[in-house]
């Protein structure tokens, strides 16, 4: 019964947070204020990330103490987002300096990947990456530029906050059905560490996430990818898969804007997940449909790549297909209008 407990508490932790947050960020004018480049109308209360990192760390306490359990991989894990949301919190009250973010995240992801021991190949087209030092590299690179993707689409109510909670959710399926059972009390409950809030940051948001939390989902979602990976839980794939849409959005807007000689780290509203926000009328319909691709197109294709892991790459290729051509035809990093 006790390993219930917190599927019932870590969501009520997360959302009365929120609400405190909420009263808190009106009460002292701790607002973000719209702006030519927001996609949001009202003043609004930001850094509700709190909510999410401290109910998560209060399972993970309760762990420990009630049952003197907790894998030690998962306290660095948790420890090290702690120091990215930390960072975010700071940046959320006084912008920090680009360059002196990403060295943070640099410290933070190359910790995390050279304390993890042997890394899983890649295996794409019948070739495998396998040099360990060429693996430290990339997975280093990928864990940053998730923890800074998961920022760039933190930019309407609730999508983030959906696409952390179909995300954990679907790889904590695709454990259970393969009967690896080690990570997934961990993923659900920040799964619903994550529900807690979207009470509040569903459209019309009450609150923000912020970088607090933007920059904590990011590299949870990164490190649990690498731990599960690496314990050969799931393969890699899957999970790339399954973080399709941030990651296919993201990049194209990135490497467009890029070409167009545009500053990247400036606010814009160039996504495509903005554009069809702003064509659509509607943030929550984008987010649904976010859910909607998770959950029936990209799921199944993960699930297929945990099952089949040979076909991993070529599915994944056969997942991004139609996201490209969806976030290109929308003029992902050519527009702000």
């Amino acid at each position: 019964m006790t390993e219930f407990l917190p599927l019932i508490f870590v969501p009520l932790i997360s959302g009365l947070l929120a609400v405190a947050l909420v009263t808190y960020g009106h009460r002292r004018s701790l607002l973000v204020n719209p702006n030519e480049r927001s996609s949001h109308s009202e003043p609004t209360p930001t850094s509700g990330g709190i909510a999410i990192l401290v109910a998560y760390v209060a399972f993970l306490c309760w762990r420990y103490f009630a049952q003197a359990e907790l894998n030690s991989e998962i306290i660095m894990l948790a420890g090290l987002g702690g120091l990215i949301g930390l960072l975010g919190l700071i940046d959320d009250q006084s912008p920090v300096a680009p360059h002196w973010r990403l060295l943070i995240h640099f410290v933070a992801a190359m910790v995390l990947v050279t304390e993890l021991g042997l890394l899983p190949a890649i295996d794409y087209m019948g070739w495998s990456i396998e040099n360990q030092a060429i693996l430290t590299g990339l997975y280093i690179l990928g864990l940053v530029w998730l923890i800074n993707l998961f920022n760039f689409m933190d930019g309407i109510d609730g999508i983030a906050s959906i696409e952390a909670v179909s995300v954990l959710f679907g790889i904590a399926l695709l454990l259970w059905i393969n009967n690896q059972t080690e990570y997934i009390h961990y993923l659900i409950v920040l799964a619903f560490s994550v529900a807690g809030f979207l009470v509040l940051n569903w459209a019309p948001a009450k609150i923000f996430m912020g970088d607090i939390g933007s920059g904590f989902l990011g590299f949870m979602l990164g490190g649990f990818a690498l731990t599960t990976s690496a314990s050969g839980a799931i393969n890699i794939w899957s999970w790339v898969i399954l973080l399709g849409v941030f990651i296919t959005d993201s990049t194209v807007t990135l490497v467009r804007r890029a070409l167009r000689r545009e500053k990247i780290h400036q606010p814009h509203r160039s996504h495509g997940y903005q554009i069809l926000a702003r064509r659509w009328c509607s943030h929550a319909r984008v987010t649904v449909a976010v859910l909607l691709v998770n959950v029936i197109w990209l799921l199944p294709l993960a699930g297929l790549s945990a099952y089949w892991p040979t076909f991993g790459f070529i599915l994944a290729i056969l997942a991004y297909l139609p996201l490209l051509f969806v976030i290109i035809k929308l003029g992902a990093g050519t527009t702000n209008d």
